[in-house]
């Protein structure tokens, strides 16, 4: 978080967090609010940079620092008014006051506890409380003196075999479970007081829409059930067992019906880069080796495989909600994903070869990203010759 930032030391801390290989730009306004300008480009200039310029945990961190190094009075100073919006939307719904009597905390999915941490550095306090679905083990240093507990289970260590389910299904229970409000990305002050500035991009849209769903959801069965046993008292508490146990039986055994509302949703990372979705659709008719395909694609296995239903006889075959193109045959349809993601990947190699071969998951491929580094002749000249040719 930008607000908390207070030296150099918490510049290159915030910096080596791990994120998907992106232009310089993006990099500085997703990591530290920074907004490119003119200043900021002299700058980068003085150090071999560029708007889109591609930087990666990978490659040239030294270089990297001494760009952070330069641009520390400007993030330093962008941070500090950022705080300034955040401590008065904090004080404004009486956190620090309650924070300063010990009751306040925070409440989140987990794991690491980043939030609580940064709040404890904007607000310069010494504890402040931490309650999630799950704590990581690699957090325990931090929170020495606070609490920092775990409702399945704490200070889990997901690197490992034995680990809680949890880990295995992070990615629907974050989608689930996130706040309808939108995912903020920073607080700014106003003449008459603060504004919350949130994503506004098309995935986000549709997060919230379904978040606001499965809340309804929610409530609606509370309420039911109070309505039905309402002679019973409720005075007592559902273990984490029979509480998780029901929340993974969804996650790893879901119904056709349920795994639907997850259908193109895609999560966007915008702190690492990158996004994924999970479960992943066609506007053609679907038959197994499509279905296959689809099932490869999406992040959410368990709900794309029980999405795409096997549909080895003609009377079942499957058309997704926004399916209306007929295919000319399933072999056709097969052929025109498969063409689709080809098309995709030459588009992004001609667009920008360097970052085509960066991003590629196979560690000889990505040696290849050298002939077209963006910060050398040759690279320049190689990639001209790319998008001359293709």
């Amino acid at each position: 978080m930008v607000a908390a930032i207070k030296s150099k030391e918490c510049i290159y801390e915030l910096a080596s967090q791990n994120f998907n290989a992106r232009p310089l730009s993006a990099f500085l306004e997703n990591r530290f609010g920074l907004i490119w300008n003119p200043t900021i480009e002299n700058i980068a200039k003085k150090c071999n940079f560029s708007k889109n310029h591609i930087v990666s945990p990978y490659h040239e961190q030294a270089k990297l620092k001494k760009l952070l190094d330069n641009l520390c009075d400007i993030i330093l100073q962008n941070a500090k008014q950022e705080k300034k919006g955040y401590v008065k939307y904090l004080n404004s719904v009486g956190f620090i006051k309650a924070s300063k009597k010990n009751k306040a905390a925070v409440v989140d999915i987990g794991y690491s506890g980043s939030m609580q941490l940064y709040l404890k550095k904007i607000l310069d306090i010494n504890s402040l409380g931490g309650f999630y679905f799950l704590t990581h083990h690699q957090s325990r240093d931090f929170f020495k003196n606070d609490i920092f507990e775990g409702f399945l289970g704490n200070l889990d260590d997901h690197r490992i075999g034995i680990r809680n389910q949890l880990n295995d299904h992070v990615f629907i229970f974050e989608s689930a479970l996130s706040s309808p409000e939108g995912s903020l990305l920073s607080v700014s002050l106003e003449k008459n007081g603060y504004k919350m500035n949130f994503m506004n991009a098309q995935e986000e849209i549709r997060r919230r829409y379904l978040t606001m769903a499965i809340h309804r959801g929610a409530e609606d069965f509370a309420r039911l059930i109070t309505e039905r046993f309402n002679n019973y008292r409720f005075d007592f508490e559902f273990s984490p067992k029979l509480s998780s146990g029901l929340m993974f039986k969804f996650a790893s055994n879901p119904t056709k019906i349920d795994a639907g509302m997850f259908l193109n949703f895609e999560v966007e990372n915008n702190f690492g880069g990158g996004s994924v979705m999970l479960i992943a659709s066609s506007n053609t008719p679907i038959n197994d080796a499509i279905a296959n395909n689809l099932i490869e694609l999406s992040k959410w296995k368990q709900g794309a495989k029980a999405y795409y239903q096997t549909v080895t006889n003609d009377k079942l075959k499957i058309f997704l909600p926004i399916a209306n193109i007929q295919a000319k045959s399933n072999q056709d349809s097969l052929t025109a994903i498969k063409e689709n993601i080809k098309h995709k990947k030459l588009a992004k190699f001609r667009r920008d070869p360097y970052k085509f071969f960066i991003d590629s998951k196979k560690p000889i491929v990505k040696k290849c990203a050298s002939l077209f580094s963006p910060t050398h002749k040759f690279g320049n000249i190689m990639a001209a010759i790319i998008k001359k040719v293709i």
